[in-house]
């Protein structure tokens, strides 16, 4: 039975990397989650103004404005989860 879209988690995906993110994409829509998806970090707070996901999926490593930079901007309105995802190495980024 399908879940009414409205009662579906809205969940924001924001990846530069076109191949990842359709692997996220074909997997969390099988899970009954709303998805929407940008690639630039530039466009997060627009975004969220405009589809009020409960959830954003943060990309570390975005060209330009990077997902560190994002998250500082959006937290200040944004009350949702936030859960930040990389492929850096780097120990510190992992903390």
């Amino acid at each position: 039975m399908a879940m009414p879209e409205h009662r579906k988690t809205r969940l924001l995906i924001v990846e530069d990397d076109d191949a990842l993110a359709e692997l996220m994409e074909e997997y969390l829509s099988m899970h009954l989650f709303e998805l929407f998806r940008i690639s630039s970090g530039e466009e997060v707070v627009q975004t969220i103004q405009e589809k009020k996901p409960h959830v954003v999926l943060l990309d570390l490593m975005l060209p330009g404005l990077n997902g560190l930079d994002v998250c500082r901007q959006i937290r200040g309105t944004f009350s949702g989860a936030i859960m930040m995802l990389t492929a850096s190495q780097s120990e510190a980024d992992h903390v």
